[in-house]
């Protein structure tokens, strides 16, 4: 669809049909200094017609149309405003308005002014802003007017306008391209399963002609297209190979104008299987699991320690800069005594929690955390700071390669007595 504030036309011969003045010899042919404007005795596809019409007057008298403005021809958009100069000046306002047709027609679509004012000879059609996709237009005026001794004037001329425009077949005046941004999910967030991408899109500058679509492209590969706001699509993680790939948007608007790799940033596809590790711990207290939030990651554990540990809450988080993206705390799970202490990855944004290790008993003893790069998963490991006490055996608790902690599982009471970490 095209939306014409201008409007530009390929334009095509504009022939005007003038009756004689003389029924009684053959039609003349007029040639004036406008090739608009020539006149010629009979035509079928631009005509100027002098029959006199209906109402009382002192007289008839033919209304030549001699020029429009955009002349007819090859154009690459058409404007709001067209002008429509008569042969005649001191013409009434009152009655041009309510007697005259002025139409223009775009393939199946027919535009009429919303006002036409008078200045002389000349009448200032504003057709306001209307949107065709075709290639080709007429504008056709059947005026019919007094002057001011109350003669009756009347006349009508086609002119014809081929669309150009930016690429040869549209007329658009809207040049700008669209833009957007992708609200979910965020930079870096893990994904799998189904994926719930969702983006805003708005057309900007002068004469906007509308958002026509919104593509969501995952690297070169296009997993989806909304047409109607609120712009979302669903698509398989499963489709995409494991690691780090490009999210990004193409909107285009009604006027053909694209915004290609629109707010791209890069998302962690995990299309791992869950698998839990081994335990670590006592068979006391209860059973408790705590899965990660939709798209949010494990970073640290909150822990509270004396002699054993107390009990710890899960710290999760999501996006790509932990020191600016908020972090969750989990539930508590265990008692409420002992000290603060947080076992956690660096805060540079780059880390997540593929393991603890530590020391343990009837209950966990010590407790630390593993972290691994979530982009890079296999680079290498770094270990936290563990806490508290050094009795009983020593254990680690690892994912497998490639995956990540996505659950916090084990058993609790007083104390925490036991530890299983749910990995993909």
């Amino acid at each position: 669809m095209r939306s014409y504030n201008s409007v530009v036309v390929a334009a095509v011969s504009l022939l005007t049909c003038v009756a004689c003045s003389n029924p009684s010899t053959s039609a003349r042919v007029a040639q004036q200094s406008d090739p608009l404007a020539r006149v010629y005795a009979s035509s079928s596809n631009d005509s100027q017609n002098n029959s006199s019409s209906g109402g009382s007057s002192t007289g008839t008298t033919s209304l030549l149309i001699t020029q429009f403005y955009p002349a007819a021809g090859t154009v690459s958009s058409l404007p709001a405003t067209f002008q429509v100069t008569f042969n005649k000046t001191s013409l009434d306002m009152t009655s041009l308005q309510t007697n005259s047709n002025w139409v223009l027609s775009c393939g199946t679509s027919v535009f009429t002014p919303a006002s036409v004012t008078l200045n002389g000879s000349v009448a200032v059609v504003n057709m306001g802003t209307f949107t065709s996709s075709a290639t080709s237009c007429s504008f056709t005026v059947s005026a019919a007017v007094k002057d001011t001794s109350g003669n009756l004037l009347s006349g009508t001329r086609t002119a014809v306008y081929a669309i150009s425009g930016a690429t040869g077949s549209s007329g658009s005046t809207d040049k700008t391209p669209p833009t957007g941004n992708i609200t979910s999910p965020l930079p870096y967030d893990r994904v799998s399963g189904s994926v719930t991408v969702s983006a805003t899109a708005s057309d900007v500058g002068d004469n906007q002609s509308g958002v026509a679509s919104v593509e969501f492209w995952v690297d070169t590969t296009k997993v989806g297209t909304a047409t109607t706001s609120p712009y979302q699509i669903s698509f398989n993680a499963s489709t995409v190979t494991s690691g780090q790939h490009h999210l990004s948007l193409t909107i285009v608007d009604k006027a053909g104008n694209k915004a290609s790799n629109v707010d791209g940033h890069d998302l962690v596809f995990a299309n791992y299987s869950y698998t839990t590790t081994g335990s670590a711990g006592g068979t006391g207290g209860s059973a408790f699991t705590e899965a990660a939030p939709s798209e949010y990651n494990l970073i640290g554990l909150h822990i509270r320690a004396n002699s054993s540990i107390v009990g710890l809450s899960p710290i999760w988080t999501r996006a790509y800069n932990n020191t600016d993206m908020a972090k969750v705390d989990g539930a508590w799970h265990g008692g409420t005594g002992g000290n603060d202490q947080y076992a956690s990855c660096p805060d540079d944004g780059n880390w997540r929690v593929v393991g603890v290790y530590g020391y343990y008993g009837s209950y966990v003893n010590q407790l630390g955390v593993i972290c691994a790069q979530q982009y890079a998963p296999n680079s290498g490991y770094w270990y936290s700071t563990t806490f508290y006490s050094t009795s009983g055996s020593p254990f680690t608790l690892t994912c497998p390669s490639g995956k990540f902690v996505t659950s916090v599982n084990g058993r609790s009471g007083s104390l925490l007595d036991q530890i299983i970490l749910g990995c993909q």
